[in-house]
């Protein structure tokens, strides 16, 4: 019996993210119509970008490069189109309505079960002997549940954003292994997702060494250029012809002016701002805490990541609340185990995570990113209070 609880316990809010993922999968098949005959193809039309994402990856799998970003409007990266394809061919020879039950369960899982995770893992090596740490994974797929972050990452079409997250998180950690070469290698992955995983080379400001900082360098440009240059050859190549409109509430319609068109090249700017920023951040608040095994560096490598978005996102033109539910996935389990820790670094990790969350309801995104971004940093100095040997109690 004692086996049982504490299996149940150690493993039992999997099947707590299980039911919301079952939850939200019976949502939109009420809000499709139960009687109206639906398809994989009809679920994917009423979710913005991801039908044109996987047509574009079905052509590249029948071996045409050259449809794939001749029209401007396709910004996912390579991997992510292909990707989409994959999950819409995987689930079509199903039945109708279990294609798309199918679909919402496996991709509403994957912020739930990763914050799960992440909250387990930062719990056991926080403060393994504490009788309630095991709370932590369960309010973690709790709170994300309640929000609706499952049903967020399936309507918002933008599959990919967590698993870029999570790639520069294992990057990071990689730093502190000196294993350069696996942490290039997920960087330049990321590349491959989404453009901007390629801001993921700010682990050049964790290594401990010119030569260790190149190897990470050189293998993100391999393994991204690997994935970017065939399409950049085999055919029209227009990514960088689409052009934005700035929202009256981004910083930069002081700049440019409210509903303004902006093209790659102030992107590019807005990179480079962002770049110079996060090194700032990754050297005072994250380097400082760089030791292997350590909570303080488990969540250093959770909220690198955070930090990087965080940052993007106080700076961008453009919102969807999927922006910021993707870094509440890791900020929020890093929350609840300082706060059942009892570390004055919960507190800050909470505000951040709380901010977000309203944030991401599209209330003042802009600036509500850049206190989130704050208070995160002020909990990442606050952990250095505690000498490393201490274990947090």
């Amino acid at each position: 019996m004692r086996e049982m609880t504490t299996f149940a316990k150690r493993h039992g809010w999997v099947g707590l993210a299980v039911l919301f993922a079952l939850l939200t999968a019976r949502r939109v098949l009420s809000a499709m119509g139960e009687t109206t005959p639906i398809g994989v193809d009809q679920l994917l039309r009423a979710i913005p970008d991801v039908a044109t994402f996987a047509q574009l990856g079905e052509s590249v799998l029948r071996g045409d490069l050259t449809a794939a970003y001749s029209s401007p409007f396709n910004q996912a990266g390579p991997l992510q189109i292909v990707l989409d394809a994959v999950l819409r061919l995987l689930v079509s020879p199903l039945p109708a309505t279990a294609a798309i039950a199918v679909l919402c369960v496996v991709v509403a899982l994957v912020p739930l079960l990763v914050s799960g995770y992440a909250a387990r893992r930062l719990a056991e090596s926080t403060s393994p002997g504490d009788q309630w740490m095991w709370l932590a994974a369960w309010v973690a797929v709790l709170v994300l549940g309640l929000v609706g972050a499952d049903e967020e990452n399936v309507l918002s079409g933008h599959w990919w954003q967590i698993p870029v997250l999570v790639l520069w998180a294992g990057a990071a950690h990689a730093t502190v292994l000196r294993r350069p070469v696996l942490a290039g290698a997920l960087v330049g992955v990321a590349t491959g997702l989404e453009p901007w995983g390629i801001l993921g080379l700010l682990v050049l400001a964790l290594c401990d060494g010119l030569r260790t900082a190149l190897n990470v360098a050189a293998t993100a440009v391999i393994v991204a250029s690997a994935l970017w240059i065939p399409f950049v050859l085999g055919g029209s190549f227009q990514m960088a012809a689409y052009r934005w409109n700035v929202r009256a509430d981004s910083i930069w319609s002081l700049i440019v002016g409210g509903e303004s068109p902006f093209p790659w090249g102030l992107r590019v700017l807005q990179a480079m701002l962002i770049a110079v920023i996060g090194v700032l951040c990754v050297f005072i608040f994250i380097r400082p805490l760089r030791m292997a095994g350590q909570p303080q560096w488990l969540t250093a490598c959770l909220l690198f990541p955070v930090v990087i978005v965080l940052l993007r996102v106080a700076s961008d033109i453009w919102f969807g609340s999927y922006y910021l539910m993707s870094p509440a996935v890791l900020l929020v389990p890093t929350a609840v185990v300082w706060l059942l820790a009892r570390r004055p670094a919960g507190i800050w990790f909470g505000l951040s995570s709380w901010v977000v969350l309203v944030a991401a309801s599209g209330i003042q995104p802009f600036a509500l990113s850049a206190v989130a971004f704050a208070a995160a940093v002020v909990g990442l100095r606050a952990l250095k209070k505690f000498p490393a040997e201490e274990a947090p109690t």
